[in-house]
This record gives C-alpha cells, structure tokens and sequence, in this order.
C-alpha cells in the first residue's frame, strides 16, 4: 500500500516570495513550542489526497489524471495572495500561503474532475469539504495555544502549472518524504 496524492507545485519565484515573506515574521514565532516547518521541497498544493492505496491502482490514478488535465480549457494560473494561520486564526494548526479565490476555483474544478473521474473508474476518493487552495508552510503540533503570535504577509506572486503530479508520502519523524510516481503535463495549447 501507497500513501498518495495529488499536487500541483509552485514555480521557484514563488516560493522565493514565501520564503521572503516567512523571514519577515519568523522572529514572533521563535518561542512557540510545537512548531514545525515543512520542508521547502515539500511545499506543494494538495489538490486530492488519495490516502493508502494498492499499487495497481496507480495506472488508473495515472489515466484519470491525463484526463483531467486534458479537460482544461484555459491556463492553469494560480496566484498566492496572504500568508497566515490555517485553517483560520480562532483554530490554528498549521501556517499557510493562501491562493486566491479565482485560482483556487479553478483548481477545486479540477479536484473535481479527478474526484468525478476516479468515481468513474471504481475508485473512491475525495471529501465534501470545501476546497481552498494552500500551501502548508508549517504545522503545529499539539494545536492552538491560549495567545497566539500575529503573523502574515501579502502575497503577490503568480505563476501558470504546467503540470500535476502524483506523489507517495512516506511518513518518517523527520517529516514525510515524498516521491514522484507520475508527472502528467496541461496540454501545451497554453
């Protein structure tokens, strides 16, 4: 069994943004306990977690997915627009770059074209809840204290994907390591 999902990962300009944007509140953050970073290789933008899967289903997975993609009919542009706690500021768990809503609109489009398509395919997958485009910037472990430091940033990078991915997790203590099984790209008409 496989632990897997599927993303779409963020352009280097982007992350160079967010990187700068940590760096300017990381000094509030420096004594709460229970806060860790995600890797910045990790940063990506979780469009379907799949959850353990058996390794046959990962063609399957792989063809719904060319399909999907295949589906869009305009770029895949996705801007970043704030930084700040997720899910919201009342229940903190975790730091996250937020995309805005167009963006995320379409990207929960897709969701749900790779939702639809699995379905369709035998495959069980995907939630109800609502879709809200991030990047998990960090998670804290234990959950929300008492007083919480404010932090955020605006963000105003912007970028086309031209590709989803789908990736296996592997949970260690130093944090997941993830591996890319399949890289299926938009069609090139963009």
């Amino acid at each position: 069994m496989l632990r897997l999902f599927v993303a779409v990962e963020l352009s280097e300009e982007a992350k160079e943004e967010i990187r700068g944007a940590i760096s300017s509140f990381s000094g509030a953050l420096s004594g709460l306990r229970g806060l860790r970073f995600v890797s910045e290789e990790n940063w990506h933008i979780t469009l379907l977690f799949l959850g353990e899967r058996d390794e046959s289903e990962i063609h399957t997975i792989e063809e719904t997915m060319r399909e999907a993609a295949g589906s869009l009919k305009i770029p895949l542009r996705i801007a970043m627009r704030s930084i700040g706690w997720g899910p919201n500021e009342r229940n903190p768990r975790m730091i996250w770059a937020n995309a805005d809503r167009p963006s995320s609109k379409i990207l929960s489009d897709l969701k749900e074209r790779l939702v639809a398509g699995l379905r369709k395919r035998g495959i069980n997958a995907g939630d109800d809840k609502l879709f809200k485009g991030h990047v998990t910037l960090a998670r804290l472990k234990d959950g929300p204290r008492a007083s919480m430091p404010k932090i955020g940033a605006l963000l105003h990078s912007s970028f086309i994907a031209h590709s989803v991915f789908l990736e296996s997790s592997v949970l260690t203590p130093e944090g997941p390591i993830y591996t890319t099984l399949a890289q299926i790209d938009f069609q090139s008409r963009f």
